[in-house]
């Protein structure tokens, strides 16, 4: 509070407050439907918004994930290439530069990195990987909101395929 000035709210990190909803999920009884259902809605808003919004900065951070991508699934190096991965949606997530739904994207990209472990499906999401990641990247660089949307979709739909095939 600022006498004559008014109230005012320090910058707050939104995912902080998403974070207890990690700990409401069961992982025993993991509902792969739900988290990836969740994922398309957001992830696709993200990048359809990202599409729109991104600037030559974020285009380039996000064709250097690509590449390291690229690498990773050529020395098969599923560590390196998860972490790139989940750096890719992130980096996406802030391109659409919409806090809330970077907040929402972080703790549920916990959950499925939860889901990813649970399963033990690594090394299977590499047949894929670069082709579904360049896509994305592809209509985000174009600036097609609705292909970047169909894109993230269809990735997703493909990674819940992985996981439960």
């Amino acid at each position: 509070i600022k006498q004559g000035k008014g109230t005012f709210v320090k910058t707050v990190d939104l995912g902080l407050f998403m974070k207890p909803l990690f700990q409401l999920i069961d992982f025993e009884e993991i509902d792969v439907e739900s988290i990836y259902t969740a994922r398309e809605y957001i992830e696709g808003g993200t990048a359809f918004l990202a599409a729109t919004r991104r600037t030559d900065f974020e285009l380039t951070v996000l064709r250097n994930i690509l590449q390291n991508i690229r690498q990773c699934i050529a020395d098969q190096d599923i560590v390196k290439l998860y972490e790139y991965d989940r750096a890719f949606h992130t980096e996406v997530a802030k391109a659409s530069h919409n806090q809330i739904l970077l907040s929402i994207l972080q703790p549920l990209e916990e959950i499925d990195s939860a889901c990813v472990k649970r399963f033990d499906k690594y090394m299977t999401t590499l047949e894929n990987c670069y082709k579904e990641h360049y896509d994305i990247f592809k209509a985000i660089e174009d600036r097609d909101g609705e292909a970047a949307r169909q894109a993230m979709i269809d990735h997703s739909r493909n990674s819940k395929t992985v996981l439960l095939g």
